[in-house]
């Protein structure tokens, strides 16, 4: 069975470290950290934040909340839409029954009128 920290490639929150420096702005630095045999055990990365960058996330996660705020909202008007066009159905069917049931009387009437000629 393979150590999966022994994969370069493979990131875990505990070897992400965040740093604010205005110097290195959007710059993403990766430190090894060897084992015993010189072989790459883990990169760690250090991610240097500077107020701009924080700034841009904020604005991104602000856009998302409206975009969820205006899913839920046409999530809800689609929710009453469906409900109108039901009850709408349900009229309708009323209405043919309705119908049905005078057409049925109408047709018995009159078949009832040929048996008599």
């Amino acid at each position: 069975d393979e150590d999966p920290s022994d994969h370069d490639s493979l990131v875990t929150p505990d070897m992400v470290t965040v740093y604010s420096n205005n110097e290195n702005r959007g710059n993403v630095k990766r430190s090894n950290s060897d084992n015993e045999n010189g072989n790459i055990k883990r990169q760690r990365i250090h991610l240097f934040a500077d107020a701009n960058m924080a700034q841009q996330t904020a604005t991104a996660l602000s856009s998302l909340v409206a975009l969820e705020t205006s899913r839920k909202e046409a999530d809800d008007r689609n929710a009453k839409l469906l409900e109108d066009i039901r009850t709408n159905v349900v009229r309708c069917n009323s209405v043919l029954e309705q119908q049905l049931e005078v057409f049925n009387k109408v047709l018995a009437l009159l078949i009832e009128r040929a048996n008599v000629r």
